[in-house]
């Protein structure tokens, strides 16, 4: 990769390290030599309608494209004009960073250089490329874009390590197109380092000192003043603090049950509630098998709900129970069941988002309600949290958020 301040040449060197990749239980390689000679390996992205087709950006080379899951053509200032830089020709550098698809199946991604002619670039999913100059909103400088997400709309935001957070939405008026927050707006810094849209079109904003949350992502555009991202205040020792204060946020990521993961430099992981004002786990050196407190970057499989973690010094994995919605209501499934009395809560998975969960003894008295935020839910066993129910059986109702959906699951309770 690069370094904090987005310089791909470090000792030894462009790195050429290859790409790796899980897949039927697992591990391959590809080396370097099979990349196009792909170096510095930033980012990747998978589309969400082919799984087998997917970009990966290069922090000196341009955008690699792979089809079929093998590399298929670089793209890069020479072959693809939307890409180049006012450099000359002997300095060839096409710093392609983070990337995301938006609703249309079209993949927008960040080019970071101090000479560059277009900051953001789309691929069409018709498989051409436009450019567009952010230059209007953000001064031109040693930029540096750290990350991107794509609301329900398809406003672009994207990040810098000097101004801030930008949007763009190609939808507006020209004049209109793009906005951007700094610290004057109640960011904590104009050192943007993630971004993370959970179920509820919020934007999640990681910066090098501190995590703020803007709600709306979808109508970031409709009012004069764009709405002021606001800091997640929690309770500790019967004070109100602030969320990750000051901490140096590198990635978030959201689960299925809209929980978020937000890891960090030097302080481990975390996962939060939806709304961030309870912490579910911290996961550090001293109380898991993290080998570093230093957490690079996360990502979430979101059928199984597995979490991966990326340190320093290797990956590892934390299997969660939140997945993401299903369709409808015909595969949900209920474990562990039986629920031995070592057990300590239950997972009702394969839910569409929004169901309706309702668990009662066999006789009909309610013990647990929620509403799902993704696929899945979880319940600790518990009459709303009062006692520990007790051993027998009961039953799962769920419907779907229009109703027109049910099931009935059991569960065999043994205490």
């Amino acid at each position: 990769r690069y370094n904090l301040f987005f310089n791909p040449f470090q000792e030894g060197g462009l790195n050429q390290f290859g790409v790796d990749f899980f897949e039927d239980n697992n591990w391959g390689h590809i080396p370097f030599n099979e990349l196009l000679g792909a170096r510095v390996l930033s980012s990747i992205a998978a589309d969400p309608n082919d799984n087998k087709h997917l970009y990966i950006g290069s922090f000196y080379e341009g955008l690699l494209e792979f089809i079929d899951n093998k590399p298929y053509f670089l793209y890069n200032g020479i072959n693809t004009p939307e890409i180049e830089s006012t450099r000359p020709p002997l300095l060839e550098d096409y710093r392609v960073g983070a990337g995301a698809f938006d609703n249309n199946g079209d993949y927008w991604f960040t080019v970071s250089q101090s000479s560059v002619t277009n900051d953001l670039v789309v691929r069409r999913a018709s498989g051409s490329f436009e450019g567009i100059d952010a230059s209007t909103v953000m001064p031109r400088g040693d930029q540096g874009y750290s990350n991107i997400a794509i609301s329900q709309n398809n406003t672009v935001f994207f990040g810098s390590i000097e101004n801030g957070l930008l949007a763009y939405n190609e939808q507006n008026a020209p004049e209109n197109r793009f906005r951007s927050l700094t610290m004057s707006d109640n960011l904590p810094s104009n050192f943007i380092t993630a971004l993370a849209i959970d179920s509820q079109q919020q934007l999640w904003i990681g910066t090098r000192r501190g995590l703020r949350v803007l709600s709306g992502a979808n109508s970031f555009f409709s009012s004069e003043n764009p709405p002021q991202p606001q800091q997640i205040i929690i309770e500790e020792n019967g004070e109100g603090s602030e969320l990750l204060f000051e901490q140096f946020i590198t990635d978030i990521k959201v689960d299925g049950s809209n929980n978020k993961w937000i890891s960090t430099a030097d302080s481990g992981l975390f996962q939060v509630s939806p709304n961030g004002r309870e912490t579910l786990n911290h996961f550090t050196l001293e109380n898991s098998p993290l080998p570093s407190n230093s957490v690079n970057k996360i990502t979430i499989d979101g059928q199984t709900g597995e979490v991966f973690m990326a340190t320093p010094f290797g990956l590892l994995s934390f299997q969660g129970n939140a997945t993401t919605p299903s369709d409808n209501l015909s595969e949900v499934y209920v474990f562990p069941n039986p629920v031995h009395p070592t057990s300590e809560q239950v997972t009702v998975s394969k839910l569409t988002r929004d169901a309706t969960v309702k668990i009662t003894d066999i006789e009909g008295n309610l013990v647990f309600e929620t509403t799902s935020e993704g696929g899945s839910v979880t319940w600790n066993l518990t009459a709303f949290g009062r006692h520990k129910v007790a051993t027998g059986v009961y039953l799962v109702l769920i419907s779907n958020e229009q109703g027109d959906q049910t099931t009935i699951k059991k569960i065999m309770i043994i205490r």
